[in-house]
């Protein structure tokens, strides 16, 4: 039933939070079942997809950046079909871009934040490192071969001697 979900959504949040302000993973454990709980009453659950990210996200016993993408990716379809963009699918959209950007994939992760730029500082300012790490970046810059490129610049500098 609908209100047995949101019990556990509000139960699952409260671990999350208590996790986060004791840093004591086990609260983790308990906030990965209440939102999968949610999740098995409703699958378009958005809410405890977004949560199930950031705990595989930033909880240290349970880093899993795969899972991590898998659950902001379902929390950012669903709240896209139901038209749900609010504050979190912003956030969804960066958290989704640092799993990539971890997971060295600096390119993808640029490609997702790419439209928040204009609006939102926060990307704004993920987006320089991200591109600092782009190939893309390097490549237009024409250092697609930066060790190369190093090594060109001392032998050239050792000819004026």
């Amino acid at each position: 039933s609908q209100r047995e979900r949101r019990y556990h959504i509000e139960e699952g949040i409260k671990f999350f939070n208590k996790g986060m302000q004791s840093g004591d993973c086990l609260y983790f454990d308990d906030a990965i079942d209440e939102f999968n709980t949610a999740v098995s009453i409703e699958r378009k659950d958005f809410f405890s997809w977004y949560y199930l990210g950031m705990i595989y996200l930033y909880s240290k016993n349970h880093v899993n950046l795969d899972k991590a993408v898998s659950a902001f990716d379902t929390y950012i379809h669903y709240a896209d079909a139901l038209s749900q963009h609010h504050y979190l699918f912003d956030e969804a959209l960066l958290m989704k871009a640092e799993c990539k950007y971890l997971q060295n994939d600096a390119d993808s992760a640029y490609a997702l934040i790419q439209g928040l730029v204009a609006t939102n500082d926060k990307a704004a300012l993920r987006a320089v490192k991200y591109l600092s790490a782009s190939s893309d970046m390097w490549s237009a810059a024409g250092c697609g071969n930066i060790e190369s490129t190093v090594a060109e610049e001392s032998h050239d500098g050792d000819a004026g001697t």
